[in-house]
């Protein structure tokens, strides 16, 4: 019991030493403790639309990976594999196309929408 103790001290110790790291670097790089919502939310406006489709692939098939496509072959048998990658493909075609233009939205008024 004794080194299980010692375990979850040495852990917990890690634990706060990166966290130590991480603030310190994340103070001295940007003068402020906690981002600001236009950063958490919108990585700062700063993304190309080639990253926001990356992103976008990337937590949608990771979900889907999991959970749908076993369900898929179980179901529908090997061929459900086609209509997995067909999926990533035309997806990231059409993200990449509407990206754009939804990355040029908050640069816009609203007056210029309408």
């Amino acid at each position: 019991m004794q080194q299980f103790h010692f375990i979850i001290g040495l852990t917990a110790l890690y634990f706060f030493v990166i966290l130590g790291f991480v603030l310190y670097a994340r103070i001295k790089s940007t003068n402020s403790l906690l981002p600001g919502l236009n950063e958490f939310f919108l990585a700062g406006k700063n993304l190309s639309p080639l990253v926001l489709t990356f992103t976008y692939m990337g937590s949608l098939f990771s979900t889907f990976t999991v959970l749908g496509i076993p369900a898929l072959v179980y179901a529908h048998g090997g061929s459900a594999i086609i209509f997995y990658f067909s999926i990533a493909v035309v997806g990231s075609i059409l993200f990449y196309i509407i990206g754009k233009k939804c990355a040029v939205l908050p640069k816009q008024s609203v007056y210029s929408l309408l």
